[in-house]
Order: structure tokens, then C-alpha cells, then sequence
């Protein structure tokens, strides 16, 4: 049996009791899902009224009071029994990084008439377009594999239970509205690009090509491929000419992928003697050092708190969030919101500085835990579901949970930073340069995260913010057809680590776990 579902002014009709995440899904409605839909984040929030089911067990536990009164339902949660109307209750214009830094020049290019350079990213899309002088658009979007979960692991999972497809055409579809987008920002048509740069991690690199990611999902975690290879825009599903050429960029393991070799060639690191680090912090943290010649790399799972979810009040880096968050006076808390007006949450950069606050102001101690009797004393204490948390402004605050999230995620990253450092035998200070990669990494206040351990002590000042370098990266390698980032690499004795199996890892992780 078949029921209307209303969203504004558009009518569409799905069958009865399907779940409102899957019929937003097979009409190609974003909406995020942190948890891939497992009823646990509470995030998939969206106005629903009219032929629903009873509310669930997880939405009482996850929504307030207040929520499931104004006719708030979880889209992972509830079904469409009925003629209902439904409004997309979350926002998507996030703020997503798409410039490096320098010029990538215009040498030889590998194309003849346009050019098209992508990054698929964990969490959002960025692509460039050129001609042979100059760069004509650029496009950002979130990545729709999103709904499928804010993690690497989530997607692999999905793909391996039967969902590679889907993935794969959610991608896809999603890539080439982007393509459609930047070809009329530039006047031209997408049958005039002739050659393409996709660059990703390793999994993103797996599901848009629909490789069986089964090797990166278990021990030992050994790629089965790597690329830095050509497949034609047809093998994809790209609305290019089917036989424009589309390089995927080589990755150095199953989980320090093209996007990291990409960076790496952006980042000029190679180029001269001294010693620096690279450090692409995010949902997958990868990091790169190079010393007297050597390249070390390795990757650690930071889990998604850097990217705002799994955090109680955590979105994307997009408007409404607060990305900064400071002391000021007799406000304790003051903060900056993404396009201004009231915050809606906050996103990766505003939980790194709030744990940081929280740390300077006494709220919580060297080991992560509130101090109750202070919070209530600066009229700072909330209690969620029936557990205390610190209010930052109202409706946003931060959990006893969040802060762990965090704490797991910093120790991640500073310990695998650790323990490369330990292999070459050599101290932080022999680093003259910490390269910042990423989208998060751009908007990182370096003194919190140095306050808070996620970057060693002594490196804050060394840092230099090297925005979507792995944008960059696949940009050079498109404009210059005499070296990829894999013939770059050929020659460099590298050595990637395997975190999870080393003893010193584990020791590092426990010892940075505190503040």
C-alpha cells in the first residue's frame, strides 16, 4: 500500500511502513546519520507529522521532552504508516576547506581542453576545475555516504553487508551533480573535461569504485589494492565522455590513503632536508614524518569527534555551529558562530576549544572529570538525562561522555605522532616543521590543541596550516604530467606502522590519555 509524504511543497509517495531514513534516502534527500542508522546518536532529527508509528524506546532516550512535543522524530527510528509531512529538520551548507596553499602552476598538463581534481573525503566533497592558464570554479558539498555513518569502518561494514552498490551510487549520484554544478559555474559543458584526479583515502577510493573492501576490514588490514592507477570516467559512472581517462592516486596502506600521498606532494615536505611532520587530523588521523631521508606514516582511528559527531551537541562545521569557544572576562564562556545568529551546536574546532576552557577554568581535571561542586557554583551544571554536563549557552553543553570522546580521540593522535617520533629515535624539538592538513586542521586553534595534548608540547609553534592539501595534491598531479605523487614517492625508503599491533603505541595511547 502505497501513502503521500509531504516535504514543503513537493509530494512524494513511498509504501507503508517505511522508514523515514529510507525513503529520504531513495529520493536522494541528504540527511546525516552519524551512527549508520543504528538508533544510537540521536542525530538524524527531522520535523514529522501525520501517519507516523509510536515513538520508540531510542527516541524517548534520545530526544527531549520538549522535541518529541514540537513533533521532532529520529528518521532511523520512525515510520511512515500514513499521509504525514515531513520537514528536513538539519542544515548542510557546511563550511568545507578547498584551497592549499601555493601555486600548483600550470607545467604540463595532462589535459587538453579541462581539467577536474577531486577530493572525496570522509566527510565532504571538494573538486576543482581548470583550463590550461587557470582554475575556472571550484564546488564543495558534503559526502552523501554520510547517512551510512560518520566512520570509515561504518561504510565498510554497510558495503560488506550487502550495500556496496548503493554506496557506490549514492557517490557517485552525488559527484556528478557536483560536476554538473562547476561546469555551469564555468560556462562549459562536462563533455569538455578530458581528464580527471580523484584522490581519498583508501576506503573512499574502495567504495566509489566498488572494489570489495573486505582486506581493510579485518586483520592484518592489507590493502588488496592501492591504485595510482587509470580507470576510464565509464568504470565510475561519471557524466563525463566514457573514456576520459580518471587517475586514482596511490595510496601507502590500508589506512594512509591518496589523500595523504596527495598532501605530502603539496606540502613540499620532500623537497628539502629538514625534519617535519604532516598531520591530517579527522575521523581517520593520518600522519606523515620525514627525517634524514626517511618517510615514516601511520594512521590512527580518532573516531568522529573532531568532525562534531558522536558529540551530544556536535554538527559539522556548517552555519549555526560554534567553531571557536574562549574566556573572556567575567564570561567564562565566549564563542563565535558559522554565519552568526544563535547557535544550532558545535563542531570539531568549538570541542577542542571547550574541553581546553573546561581544562584552563578548573570545570574538569587532569584526568577528564567534572568538578560538580565548581560547575554548580558558577551556575554551569545541567544534568542530561539525569547526568551532569557543563553548559556552554543555551541548548548547547557539554557531557561527561563528550569529554572522553575527546580525550580518546587527542591521545590517539598525539600518541601515534609519539610513537613515529620514537622510531627514528629523535625528540619534538627536531621537528622544524608541523604541516596541518585537512579541513579540521584549518580551523584548529593550535594553542588549545596543544593545551589539551593532542599535539606534542613544544610543536604549536611550529605549525604551519596547509588547508585541503590533498585538493592541492591531486591539482599538481593533474597540471603537471611529468611526476604523480607516486612517482614522487617511488624512490623514498618508506615505512608505514601498524599501530594497533605495536606494544609502544598502547603505552603511549594509556599515558596520553590524561590531560
Amino acid at each position: 500500500m502505497s501513502v503521500k509524504v509531504l516535504i514543503g511543497q513537493k509530494q512524494y509517495v513511498c509504501r507503508k511502513d517505511t522508514l523515514i531514513s529510507d525513503f529520504l534516502l531513495s529520493n536522494e534527500l541528504l540527511l546525516a546519520m552519524p551512527c549508520g542508522g543504528g538508533g544510537r546518536c540521536g542525530k538524524c532529527k527531522i520535523q514529522a507529522k501525520g501517519g507516523l508509528s509510536q515513538i520508540t524506546a531510542a527516541e524517548k532516550r534520545l530526544l527531549s521532552d520538549s522535541e518529541l512535543a514540537s513533533g521532532i522524530r529520529l528518521a532511523c527510528e520512525a515510520r511512515i504508516v500514513g499521509e504525514c509531512m515531513l520537514g528536513i529538520y538539519q542544515h548542510s551548507d557546511a563550511d568545507i576547506v578547498i584551497d592549499g596553499i601555493g601555486d600548483i602552476g600550470f607545467p604540463s598538463p595532462r589535459y587538453q581542453e579541462c581539467g577536474l581534481a577531486i577530493d572525496i573525503g570522509t566527510t565532504t566533497i571538494a573538486m576543482k576545475l581548470f583550463d590550461n592558464k587557470q582554475q575556472l570554479a571550484a564546488e564543495t558539498s558534503l559526502n552523501p555516504q554520510e547517512r551510512f555513518g560518520a566512520d570509515v569502518i561504518s561504510r565498510i561494514s554497510r558495503s560488506l553487508g550487502g550495500g556496496a552498490e548503493e554506496i557506490k551510487s549514492v557517490t557517485v549520484s552525488g559527484i556528478n551533480k557536483m560536476i554538473s554544478s562547476i561546469c555551469s559555474k564555468a560556462n562549459i559543458v562536462p563533455c569538455q573535461i578530458d581528464h580527471v584526479v580523484i584522490t581519498g583515502n583508501t576506503a573512499m577510493l574502495y567504495l566509489i569504485t566498488g572494489e570489495c573492501p573486505d582486506s581493510l576490514s579485518h586483520l592484518p588490514f592489507a590493502a588488496s589494492r592501492l591504485f595510482g592507477e587509470y580507470v576510464k570516467a565509464e568504470d565510475i559512472g561519471l557524466i563525463l565522455p566514457g573514456q576520459v581517462p580518471v587517475y586514482l592516486t596511490r595510496c601507502l596502506a590500508a589506512f594512509v590513503g591518496g589523500d595523504i600521498s596527495s598532501a605530502i606532494m603539496a606540502s613540499g615536505m620532500l623537497e628539502n632536508s629538514e625534519s617535519s611532520l604532516l598531520v591530517d587530523v579527522g575521523t581517520n588521523g593520518e600522519m606523515a614524518l620525514w627525517h634524514d631521508g626517511q618517510l615514516i606514516c601511520c594512521s590512527t582511528a580518532a573516531g568522529p569527534a573532531f568532525e562534531g559527531a558522536e558529540i551530544s551537541c556536535g554538527i559539522n562545521g556548517e552555519r549555526g555551529a560554534i567553531d571557536k569557544i574562549w574566556t573572556e572576562k567575567e564570561n567564562v564562556f565566549a564563542f563565535s558562530v558559522i554565519g552568526g545568529g544563535i547557535p544550532r551546536g558545535i563542531c570539531g574546532s568549538g570541542i577542542i576549544d571547550a574541553v581546553s576552557v573546561l581544562l584552563q577554568e578548573g570545570f574538569i581535571d587532569s584526568s577528564g572529570a567534572f568538578d560538580i561542586d565548581l560547575l554548580n557554583h558558577k551556575d554551569r551544571l545541567l544534568m542530561v538525562n539525569e547526568k551532569p554536563a557543563c553548559l556552554i549557552t543555551e541548548g548547547i553543553y557539554v557531557t561527561q561522555k563528550d569529554v572522553r570522546m575527546v580525550q580518546l580521540a587527542k591521545s590517539a593522535i598525539c600518541s601515534g605522532i609519539d610513537t613515529m617520533l620514537n622510531k627514528l629515535n629523535i625528540s619534538p624539538e627536531v621537528i622544524k616543521t608541523l604541516y596541518l592538513a585537512g579541513g579540521f586542521g584549518n580551523y584548529l586553534n593550535i594553542n588549545s590543541a596543544s593545551s589539551i595534548g593532542l599535539l606534542p608540547a613544544g610543536l604549536a609553534k611550529k605549525t604551519k596550516v596547509i588547508g585541503n592539501a590533498a585538493l592541492q595534491g591531486a591539482a599538481m598531479t593533474l597540471t603537471n604530467s611529468n611526476i604523480t605523487e607516486g612517482e614522487l614517492l617511488k624512490d623514498i625508503p618508506l615505512t608505514v606502522l601498524d599501530l594497533g599491533a605495536d606494544p609502544e603505541f598502547m603505552d603511549n595511547y594509556i599515558e596520553n590519555m590524561s590531560f
